[in-house]
């Protein structure tokens, strides 16, 4: 599951529980009216941030 708790709610309702589909190569789709693609980035063996659509166009996100 994942939750919006912030900024981006172009993208996501705020407080509203998504369900992450596994995808391939680590990828997940978000169970959403656009099922935006999303990647969970690593630092140090912990979720540091994380990339909406990656590609050229991805948007990032970093754990504060």
């Amino acid at each position: 599951m994942a939750r919006c708790v912030g900024f981006g709610r172009m993208y996501f309702d705020k407080d509203k529980d998504y369900q992450l589909t596994p995808a391939e190569n680590g990828l997940f789709i978000i169970e959403s009216p656009g099922r935006e693609v999303v990647r969970f980035d690593e630092a140090g063996g912990k979720v540091a941030g994380l990339t909406i659509n990656p590609g050229p166009w991805g948007l990032q996100a970093q754990v504060r």
